[in-house]
């Protein structure tokens, strides 16, 4: 690693995941960065609400409205939903979904826990199961969540 005129050139390689969290980005970067160089970190908290046409999901206060309507969600629920709202458009592997859910769990069947897991929230979020308009299956791989994304602050 070499610094020259505002420029760092880093010579190891950091493999991160979309799902770590930012204080574990934050540490990997901390420990990469030689300490005579000065990095500032500002932490902004707020309350984001990602909005898909009726469906809110509120990331802080882990909560989604569809229609103005409270939608009662298990932990698993919850966290499949976000992480897949969280990457619209992105196809996550079962895999992907079964990390950032289930952690260290050791589950024989991932598949078919993570097949549940899509299925009891589609029958929670989706209007007509046979056509989802949220939660697309893509076959051999995965999930992707469908739709346009808005970012709103909670205001409350």
């Amino acid at each position: 690693m070499y610094y020259n005129e505002g420029v760092i050139s880093i010579s190891k390689i950091m493999i991160l995941s979309f799902t770590d969290a930012e204080g574990c980005v934050l540490n990997r970067l901390k420990s990469i960065i030689p300490d005579d160089i000065d990095v500032e970190h500002i932490e902004f908290v707020s309350e984001s609400i990602l909005t898909f046409g009726d469906l809110k999901v509120s990331l802080e206060k882990q909560e989604v409205y569809q229609n103005g309507k409270l939608i009662p969600l298990s932990k698993h629920e919850f966290l499949t939903l976000r992480l897949l709202t969280e990457h619209p458009g992105w196809v996550c592997t079962r895999d992907q979904i079964y990390e950032a859910v289930c952690g260290e769990l050791n589950i024989e069947n991932i598949d078919n826990s993570i097949y549940c897991i899509i299925h009891s929230l589609r029958k929670k979020i989706e209007k007509n199961l046979r056509h989802p308009q949220y939660i697309q299956t893509v076959r051999g791989i995965g999930y992707k969540f469908l739709g346009n994304c808005s970012i709103e602050e909670d205001t409350e």
